[in-house]
C-alpha cells in the first residue's frame, strides 16, 4: 500500500512545487520595486559536513550568502539517505517558493 502512495505523494508535491514556482516567477516579473536584498531569490541548497548533509534555503549573490534557513539534516550513512534527501530537497524548494512569493 505504501509503495503505491509514496510515488503519488511525491508527484503531488512536485506538481505543487512547480505551480508555486510559476506563481513566484510571475510575481517577480510584475515590475514591483524591492530593495536589493529582497530582489535576491531564495533557493534550495545542501552541503555535507562531518558526515551529515544539511538541507537549507538560502539567498545569496555572487557566491555570498545573505541569509540561510535550515530545513533538515540527514546523516550521510542513513540507509534511507536517498529518499530522505530527495524529500528534504522537495520541501526546501517549496519553502523557497513560499518565501519568494511572500516577498512580492
Amino acid at each position: 500500500m505504501m509503495r503505491v502512495l509514496l510515488p503519488l505523494l511525491l508527484v503531488a508535491v512536485v506538481v505543487t512545487v512547480v505551480v508555486l514556482s510559476m506563481m513566484a516567477r510571475n510575481r517577480l516579473t510584475a515590475g514591483d520595486e524591492r530593495s536589493a536584498v529582497e530582489a535576491v531569490p531564495w533557493r534550495a541548497a545542501h552541503v555535507s559536513r562531518d558526515g551529515v548533509t544539511h538541507v537549507v534555503v538560502r539567498r545569496g549573490a555572487e557566491g555570498q550568502v545573505i541569509d540561510e534557513r535550515a530545513v533538515t539534516t540527514v546523516a550521510d550513512d542513513d540507509p534511507d539517505f536517498d529518499a530522505k534527501f530527495l524529500e528534504a530537497m522537495v520541501a526546501a524548494r517549496a519553502r523557497a517558493d513560499l518565501f519568494n512569493a511572500g516577498e512580492s
